[in-house]
């Protein structure tokens, strides 16, 4: 409709040089919108498959704030792009069709249009009434419904304040949900004269119905970690707080939930909310090694407010980088067996007491791999069978750990965590 009303504009113009200005530019804006419309419907999709959530406004927020348009490019491959031009080989298709094939074409689309439109006026039943929107409404209109009701509903901040609860460490949330407030134990450990190391080891993408599972007639893939498992408190009823790693490392670290909306509140500039290194005396020694870029999903803004400064990551680390296409985009990150090695050397030079907080990659998708040393199962091609092969590494990286920080003394002043950020589903 849009762009026959402003078609009309060339009997205002005739023939001169606007009109063709007008023409050129209408053939352009045009082509961008057909690149535009399947690009959301991609988009949607994988959002909706991998993240329970479909493109909205704060979806895209947050990859433009944290990740370039080239970073963003370099994950589509060459069926995608030829996907998002299909639209317009289309529209130079029919363009060309004789006038009659195209009126024909003209009504049939209209009454789909009509008949489209009609849906909404049957009555909702228990069934689809709570849909949510992603999945009930049309790609296009969901994201454009979204961003003007973030655009113009500013009703929502009014009640994320967020308010230091005098002088004790935490926040008190407005809600009169929170009214109510829970005063935490002061100590959970026997006490000791000295202070506690800690080593929090986040595993990416490790769920536990698969560490210890030898269904498929495979060795187990981390039979160290059930070791420990067996002398330490094995928290079973602890579930992920989200399926992205964004929210879920936000809860990890700060032991609260991200907002129940579609926004990731932790990579806002403002997101000031506590974390581990806040509860800690001024003295520790805090470190947090990754061999993955932490623009992709670690809680940058929150981060940065919580005071952690020393970031090794996949931009600062000179080692190895393990580089793969998937039909899913490009992956990279740095070695993980190098990136231990430097986690290794810089609790070796961790001025006590200290925190070092590590965060695998080796069992995030597509899986590198590195080769028959952690191999549990055939690489048979298998997503499953590569996973648990790197589960296996993952395994050994951690026992590397362990065994260094017994050698030098430190295991018996040393709080070891382990968890996974969220789980993985194969199919």
């Amino acid at each position: 409709m849009l762009s026959w009303l402003l078609s009309r504009i060339k009997f205002l113009v005739k023939q001169s040089k606007l009109y063709l200005f007008l023409i050129t530019l209408g053939f352009v804006l045009l082509h961008i919108v057909l690149i535009i419309i399947p690009l959301v419907y991609r988009a949607h999709l994988h959002l909706l498959l991998n993240a329970q959530t479909g493109l909205d406004y704060f979806t895209i927020t947050e990859a433009f704030l944290n990740i370039s348009f080239n970073g963003i490019a370099r994950f589509a491959e060459i069926r995608d792009y030829l996907f998002l031009l299909l639209p317009i080989g289309l529209f130079w298709l029919v363009l060309l069709f004789p006038q009659a094939l195209k009126r024909w074409m003209v009504r049939v689309s209209f009454a789909c249009i009509v008949s489209i439109l009609l849906i909404p006026l049957f009555p909702a039943n228990y069934h689809t009434q709570n849909v949510p929107s992603e999945i009930r409404f049309n790609p296009a209109v969901f994201l454009l419904s979204d961003i003007a009701e973030q655009v113009l509903n500013k009703h929502a901040a009014e009640n994320r304040n967020l308010t230091h609860n005098g002088n004790r460490f935490g926040i008190q949330l407005t809600a009169r949900s929170y009214a109510h407030q829970i005063t935490p134990a002061k100590s959970m450990l026997p006490s000791r004269m000295h202070p506690w190391n800690i080593v929090f080891f986040i595993m990416e993408s490790v769920g536990s119905r698969y560490i210890f599972d030898t269904s498929y007639g495979n060795p187990m893939p981390m039979p160290f970690l059930y070791h420990l498992s067996k002398e330490s408190w094995h928290l079973k009823n602890h579930y992920t707080s989200s399926n992205v790693s964004t929210k879920a490392i936000f809860s990890l670290l700060s032991g609260h939930y991200d907002f129940f909306n579609r926004e990731t509140f932790s990579i806002r500039s403002d997101a000031r909310v506590p974390s581990i290194n806040n509860f800690l005396p001024d003295n520790y020694d805090t470190f947090l090694v990754t061999p993955s870029s932490i623009l992709w999903y670690f809680p940058s803004g929150f981060k940065k407010n919580s005071g952690l400064s020393e970031v090794h990551r996949y931009e600062n680390l000179n080692f190895k980088i393990k580089e793969t296409y998937h039909s899913l985009g490009h992956y990279i990150a740095r070695d993980e067996i190098q990136t231990i090695d430097f986690f290794i050397n810089r609790l070796n030079q961790a001025r006590e007491p200290f925190v070092g907080i590590y965060i695998s990659f080796t069992a995030h998708f597509p899986y590198f791999d590195y080769g028959e040393n952690y191999h549990i199962m055939e690489n048979d091609g298998r997503l499953i069978s590569l996973y648990y092969n790197n589960l296996n590494l993952l395994d050994q990286m951690i026992k590397r750990v362990y065994d260094h920080l017994q050698k030098q003394g430190l295991l018996e002043r040393t709080i070891l965590i382990f968890v996974g950020d969220h789980g993985q589903a194969f199919g």
